[in-house]
């Protein structure tokens, strides 16, 4: 390409990216409109109902307070909103200029992903569940906050024509704000996975990369584009490279499934430890960590006695005596208005108080009901993780954490009862307050006396923790504030609700559970056995096949091939042991011992290693031993001790040499005088016509004996042994046995 050429290219890129960042640009600015229109008319259409919720009366006097919060409620809203826009700018702007690093084209960006995404699933979920209750938090949070503060003010029975009111409440709504959010960046930084995240984009950058060209178009000519990455550095290897590449992969695949098949056996061999705790002893231990019957009924008792009780029967004797005197009252209007609203004050207050108690009994009812039921579901999903199979480590740890579980579960149950009985204490607290000054009012009302200023005071359900010294000074006489045992906003329930599932296994291999964990997941004895027995037959059988070959270079003197050619061999002598071995001892063939019992898997790896070095020698002896078949080649027929009486007429070959004529069978000597002589070694050794017929093992020693004696004539090894139907090797080892000798005895 020309430099021409690459000017245009380099322009047109340009123009992309900045068209690309008006798009964006565009795009955020009509987003932020839009939910600014949004957030205006759900104000409105909040505000107006809430104005004249419930029996509070529209008033002129709280509603610049409320318009206050709702326009403090828009601007934070409008900064959530231009912050999310510049993090996702941020985001976006740094993952395009980071998408080179995790591959070179989007498909093999996004097999990588895939990838990845397979083996840290879990990892995954934790980092998209993170973000997403964060900013769902956020998100709810202001729409929450300025909702529930403006139905407070206008339940407030107070005066609102107070210097600095506005400016209080304003102060109370971003004060609850910024309580909340160090609350969830606290809560973000202590539960992000940061280090997984790190992992998953290393990970995700060396296997994006490692696809290379995948998805890549055509040169800069109009050729087909050079293959670069891992694709493009195979299809450059010549033969031999690519055989070696391929055997020691082939190799470290089998250390690999040897490695995690030896970490696996031990953790696997811990299910049945008669040490760990059962499910009787952990709900026992539950049993202990609960209060007693005596200590919860004396910490929440089922009737509570509202401190407003003695408040409510003076004011409504007040409210008979200001009837009476009504008539001698200076304003009239003022007492009667005094007197009807001391009669609704007292009216809501025995409603409330109903509905405050019968909440109060039902949370106690629920939560001694809720730790029964917790205690069931953490004995029965230990003893479930002891059927499906756990070791003595990971036993443990989910005896403790089913404990910590329920501990804290019955914490928060405690904590939310706690609560009920301080709301129901509080409400009656306020009540009383509330029923005073509404007495006061009507003494106040009787005498034409001035009513006083009021405070306004949140009720403690708004807020979510305790008040800073500015609420303080704000808002004084705010109850609640300095009971840590029974946080405002906490409700009865449970922490987690959902049993916590047992501990990954290999809880403390450290580095190995990265090895050995998809093993150690499955929990099986026997798959751990093949896993095993195949890494352990692979690499006998290519260490054996290595070693061979290079032993027959070194005499044939050559040179620049690959390490070892026959592959292919490797890998069906690696298979064959590992099934011959596993069948047979699994299965109860008598190879290491008689019977069928369980198998040492140390012994069965053994094994398979000697058995794919041996590979050969193991065929033939399964071949004897299986099948039990004699050493007699097909071709060759067995001796028979009933002659006829010309046999026996003929005479042996002189000196006792066999003939070299293929038709005359070496089995003849069994019978023959002459053989006889020249096999005993004496020759006063009467023929052996009249002797015992001899036994199959006796021919069979003959027929060993008659390939040594063609083996030390001068016949061909490779000839010999084809000619008896065995291999070079057993010709060998019947030449190196004492027994065997042309020399030698029969027996």
């Amino acid at each position: 390409m020309g430099g021409g050429d690459a000017r245009v290219v380099d322009a047109s890129r340009r123009r992309g990216r900045w068209m690309w960042n008006l798009i964006a640009l565009c795009s955020g600015i009509g987003a932020v409109l839009l939910l600014l229109v949004g957030l205006g008319s759900a104000a409105y259409l909040v505000a107006v109902p809430l104005l004249g919720l419930g029996d509070v009366a529209y008033r002129a006097e709280p509603s610049s307070i409320v318009w206050a919060v709702l326009v403090s409620s828009l601007a934070a809203s409008t900064a959530v909103v231009l912050l999310t826009a510049l993090v996702a700018a941020l985001v976006l702007r740094a993952s395009r200029e980071a998408a080179p690093l995790f591959g070179r084209t989007a498909l093999a960006r996004l097999l990588g992903l895939g990838v990845i995404a397979y083996f840290f699933r879990e990892s995954i979920g934790a980092i998209l569940r993170s973000v997403g209750e964060l900013l769902g938090s956020i998100w709810l949070l202001i729409p929450n906050a300025s909702s529930r503060l403006i139905e407070q003010l206008l339940r407030w029975p107070g005066d609102f024509d107070q210097p600095g009111l506005q400016a209080d409440v304003v102060g109370i709504f971003f004060e609850q704000l910024q309580y909340v959010v160090s609350l969830l960046t606290r809560q973000l930084l202590t539960t992000f996975p940061l280090v997984d995240l790190v992992l998953i984009l290393a990970a995700w950058a060396v296997v994006g990369r490692a696809f290379g060209p995948i998805g890549e178009g055509r040169g800069a000519g109009g050729g087909e584009a050079r293959p670069g990455g891992l694709v493009g550095a195979i299809r450059g290897m010549d033969r031999v490279t690519r055989c070696n590449m391929v055997l020691f992969l082939l190799v470290a695949i089998a250390l690999y499934l040897s490695v995690a098949a030896i970490v696996t056996i031990p953790w696997l061999q811990e299910f049945d430890d008669p040490t760990v705790p059962t499910s009787q002893a952990l709900r026992e231990r539950l049993v202990g960590l609960s209060p007693s019957d005596e200590t919860f009924a004396g910490r929440f008792p089922a009737d509570l006695t509202m401190p407003a009780d003695g408040t409510a029967e003076g004011l409504g004797r007040a409210i008979t005596e200001a009837e009476g005197e009504m008539g001698a009252a200076p304003d009239r209007d003022r007492v009667a208005a005094a007197i009807a609203q001391a009669k609704a004050d007292l009216e809501q207050y025995a409603e409330e108080k109903i509905d405050k108690l019968n909440a109060y009994r039902g949370d106690r009812n629920y939560v001694l009901d809720e730790l029964a039921r917790l205690r069931e579901r953490a004995c029965s999903s230990y003893q479930s993780a002891g059927i499906i199979g756990n070791g003595r480590k990971e036993r443990l740890s989910y005896f403790q954490r089913l404990e910590g579980w329920y501990e804290g579960n019955m914490h928060s149950l405690l904590v939310g009862l706690q609560y009920s009985k301080g709301s129901a204490i509080r409400f009656g607290e306020r009540q009383d307050e509330l029923l005073g000054q509404a007495e006061d009012r009507l003494r106040l009302a009787l005498a034409d006396e001035p009513p006083p200023l009021g405070t306004f005071v949140p009720f403690p359900e708004y807020l979510p923790g305790r008040a800073s010294p500015a609420m303080r000074n704000a808002l004084p006489g705010l109850p609640g504030l300095d009971d840590p045992t029974a946080p405002p906003g906490q409700e009865v329930g449970v922490v987690g609700s959902i049993v916590p599932s047992p501990p990954p296994p290999g809880l403390d291999l450290g580095p190995f559970n990265f090895v050995a964990g998809w093993l150690l997941r499955t929990r099986s004895l026997a798959l751990s056995l093949i896993i095993g027995m195949l890494g352990f037959g692979l690499l006998g059988s290519a260490v054996s096949t290595f070693v061979r070959e290079q032993s027959a270079r070194e005499r044939t003197r050559e040179d620049g091939g690959p390490l070892v050619t026959d592959l292919t061999g490797v890998v069906f002598r690696g298979f064959s042991a590992t099934i011959v071995v596993f069948l047979a001892a699994v299965g109860g063939l008598a190879i290491f011992g008689s019977g069928q019992a369980d198998p040492n898997p140390y012994v069965l790896f053994f094994g398979c290693l000697v058995g794919a070095v041996f590979s050969q020698e193991v065929w033939a002896w399964a071949r004897n031993h299986f099948l039990s078949v004699e050493d007699a080649p097909p071709d060759v027929p067995p001796a028979t001790p009933s002659v006829t009486p010309d046999d026996q007429d003929v005479p042996p070959a002189p000196g006792g040499v066999p003939s070299d004529d293929p038709d005359v069978l070496p089995a003849a000597k069994t019978v023959s005088p002459a053989a006889d002589d020249v096999s005993s070694g004496d020759p006063n050794v009467p023929p052996a016509r009249d002797e015992p017929k001899p036994d199959r093992r006796s021919r069979s020693d003959e027929q060993r004996r008659e390939a040594v004696r063609r083996l030390e004539a001068g016949g061909s090894p490779e000839e010999v042994a084809g000619r008896f139907g065995v291999t070079t090797k057993t010709l060998r080892n019947w030449q190196r046995n004492p027994r065997l000798r042309p020399d030698a005895g029969p027996g």
